[in-house]
């Protein structure tokens, strides 16, 4: 249960409104207003600023709170434990080396999941995963890596990701696991922009030899690559406004023919924060179809509603028309599988719930899949 609560540490001059403008009212009223969760006997579960209310929308999907779960935790726990004063400090060349060998690596593998997405990654790797970047350490030996190797990897990641640099805090996003920016459809997301973005330049981004903190693309292209990611969206996002901010990220130079040119993965970290956005966007319209299509017969597992095949199916149908029905039963097995060994329940219940179908699907990339097929249409439109 959700309601709103003002901070009762707020004095009579603070909430006095006799004097203020709009603007200034409506800051100082959510500086001092509260969303809070409840349980049925008061209790105060969690809550927000008024001010950050849109991060309540992604608390209520997500299901789960993760912010006090130690960052990139699968990572780390697939190394063995070393004092961080016995770990090799490495320099930023040697780590930029690392996240693009790490990235052509991705790169390689993309062409391989883009047609057959019920098969996606299985028996391989997702791209920029925890377990994709371990196995890249693996490459060159065959062999276990060593620890203080990779270790120096995480520390060096999170030490330039702390500066805000624009490439550290995408590689690092994505090595969090407890970060929405690490699910498949974000990964892949990052991958296929990559992949298109090159695909429209003279030459190829050079990312095996070139290991200076930026990498250039010419400002005039980002408008086709906004439009190429970002024209098929439903609900559609404001284009011009993001052409608008891509541009704002240019850096001229007077010695360049380009007019302008703008740093490659600040402006991946701009279309990755728009990608995910609409994944939340698309994550609450399929809850809301959940909820309107389940049947309510079976309400033992946590009270959550349950939805048969039959009804799944036409979910899909409504969100992604060509989905058939092979790929419908591998996700509802998938998601069914999730949730008999998430409740440890005496019988089998009549149906999957949100949450389980929402890991399935995340784990399958149907959201990726949903945005490549919209992109193809859009192009042989």
């Amino acid at each position: 249960m959700y309601g709103i609560q003002r901070d009762i540490t707020a004095t009579q001059d603070d909430i006095s409104i006799t004097s203020e403008d709009s603007e200034t009212l409506k800051e100082r009223l959510n500086s001092q207003l509260f969303v809070v969760r409840v349980s049925v006997d008061g209790k105060i579960l969690s809550q927000f600023p008024m001010e950050e209310s849109e991060s309540i929308a992604a608390n209520l999907v997500d299901g789960r709170n993760t912010s006090n779960r130690s960052s990139c935790m699968l990572f780390r726990s697939m190394l063995r434990p070393i004092p961080k004063e016995k770990v090799p400090v490495r320099d930023d060349v040697w780590l930029r080396r690392c996240m693009r060998g790490i990235l052509v690596s991705a790169i390689g593998s993309a062409d391989d999941v883009q047609e057959d997405w019920s098969s996606h990654y299985q028996g391989g790797r997702r791209p920029l995963s925890p377990e994709h970047v371990y196995c890249w350490f693996t490459e060159n030996h065959g062999i276990m890596p060593e620890d203080e190797e990779v270790w120096s990897f995480y520390y060096c990641l999170k030490r330039l990701a702390g500066k805000l640099d624009a490439e550290a805090c995408l590689h690092y996003q994505m090595l969090n696991n407890a970060s929405a920016s690490a699910s498949l459809d974000c990964t892949a997301f990052f991958v296929d922009t990559i992949v298109y973005i090159q695909s429209l330049m003279d030459t190829d981004l050079d990312l095996e030899t070139e290991c200076q903190q930026h990498i250039w693309m010419p400002t005039s292209l980002t408008k086709q690559v906004i439009s190429h990611m970002f024209t098929w969206t439903d609900p559609p996002i404001p284009i011009e406004e993001l052409n608008r901010k891509a541009e704002s990220l240019a850096t001229r130079f007077e010695s360049v023919k380009e007019k302008g040119r703008v740093d490659v993965f600040s402006f991946l970290q701009l279309l990755m924060n728009v990608h995910a956005g609409q994944i939340k966007k698309q994550t609450t319209l399929l809850r809301v179809l959940f909820e309107t299509a389940s049947k309510d017969d079976d309400v033992s597992v946590d009270i959550e509603k349950l939805v048969s095949l039959r009804e799944l199916h036409d979910i899909l149908e409504a969100v992604y028309e060509p989905i058939t029905v092979k790929e419908t039963t591998h996700l509802y097995r998938d998601a069914y599988d999730l949730l008999v060994a998430k409740t440890s329940i005496g019988y089998a219940p009549h149906g999957i719930t949100f949450d389980s179908f929402l890991f399935a699907a995340k784990q399958k990339g149907l959201f990726t899949q949903i945005r490549r097929s919209r992109q193809k249409g859009e192009t042989e439109l």
